[in-house]
């Protein structure tokens, strides 16, 4: 079959990008793996496309580069997806190459397998031949995808009556085989029925039992949570009659301290009010027996007066006398004033607080 190499696209086949300074742009990364590439080192130069590609996943350049690095590895299912990947990008430049080199991908994985697999490989062909006609339109010059295109429809024809001469040969043999195959296939299919109807049956015994566990935990857990809500609401009884118990004793604690203050205060009202009393008294007792011990005075003035006058004939009184009398009177005066301090000091109140 003829077939042109699956080239590198560099920049003798396709115009570079140009950024705003005019200067060529291309990444280092893909640089490196044109360089390697026509070194023929195709696992290196794959690494660094896949770096390019990963900074710019929407290069058709990179995928078609890409592309032919596995194509020379003999990787061509994924070199045809990169050829795809490259033509769905739609970069004029390489269009019609992605199409042509996704043809020839396609026709290499037809060719592994129609020595074992004749109708697989047959879909492969066919999909190959599209591919061509595809590079076809693009390009009408293309001699190369003619060519191929032309040669493949006759190989898919030949592929087709060697198929059908393969079936003629002894067909009642064939069909003998046909039922043989069909009775194993038939047994199969009941032992396989049997078997899962074996299976099914101890599946639904095991579910059956798993829903008892389950239905039995189900059970044991609500009993288990209904246990555990009564200890709960007994807490929380208990927490609540302790806490009105506090505040009860907290209310009779209060009560009595107000009852105890109140009873301190009416008990010293009433003692200021009996010492208050017991003042007054006294000193309506000391005014009195100040008025009795003035007019106990004044008569006993008035008596000794009047004994020196009768002693004395014609009126005056020696002074020796007067003398006497006055030291008497004098005498007796602070004999009461003695005997008054004494009754003051019996009759005081006893100090009930110390202010």
């Amino acid at each position: 079959m003829a077939q042109r190499n699956t080239i590198v696209c560099v920049a003798a086949i396709v115009i570079l990008l140009m950024n705003s300074t005019g200067e060529a742009f291309a990444s280092s990364e893909m640089k490196k793996g044109n360089r390697l590439y026509s070194e023929e080192k195709y696992a290196s130069a794959l690494e660094n496309y896949d770096k390019a590609l990963s900074d710019k996943p929407e290069d058709a350049i990179v995928q078609y580069n890409r592309a032919a690095a596995l194509y020379r590895m003999d990787k061509f299912t994924e070199a045809e997806e990169g050829f795809l990947n490259s033509l769905a990008l739609g970069a004029d430049k390489i269009e019609e190459e992605s199409a042509y080199n996704a043809a020839n991908s396609k026709y290499r994985l037809g060719a592994s397998m129609e020595g074992t697999d004749p109708e697989n490989a047959m879909g492969h062909y066919k999909q190959s031949s599209q591919f061509y006609k595809r590079a076809i339109e693009l390009d009408p010059k293309d001699i190369d995808a003619k060519y191929n295109y032309e040669f493949l429809l006759k190989k898919i024809k030949n592929l087709e009556e060697k198929m059908k001469q393969e079936k003629k040969p002894d067909q009642k043999s064939c069909d003998d085989k046909k039922k043989d195959e069909q009775k194993k296939e038939d047994q199969k299919k009941k032992d396989e029925q049997k078997k899962k109807d074996e299976q099914q049956k101890s599946k639904g015994e095991k579910k059956k039992e798993e829903e008892e566990k389950k239905e039995e935990k189900q059970k044991s857990e609500a009993e288990k949570k209904k246990d555990e809500e009564k200890k709960d609401e007994q807490k929380e009884g208990e927490e609540k009659s302790n806490e009105e118990k506090k505040k009860e004793d907290q209310k009779k604690k209060k009560e009595a301290e107000e009852r105890k203050k109140k009873e301190a205060e009416e008990k010293e009202k009433e003692e200021k009010r009996k010492a208050e009393e017991k003042a007054e008294e006294e000193k309506k007792e000391a005014e009195a027996q100040k008025k009795e011990e003035d007019k106990s005075s004044e008569e006993q003035s008035s008596a000794g007066g009047q004994a020196a006058k009768n002693e004395t004939p014609e009126g005056e009184m020696t002074k020796e006398e007067a003398q006497i009398l006055l030291m008497g009177q004098e005498e007796e005066e602070e004999r009461m004033r003695m005997e008054l301090r004494k009754a003051r000091s019996k009759n005081r109140p006893t100090v009930l607080k110390d202010w």
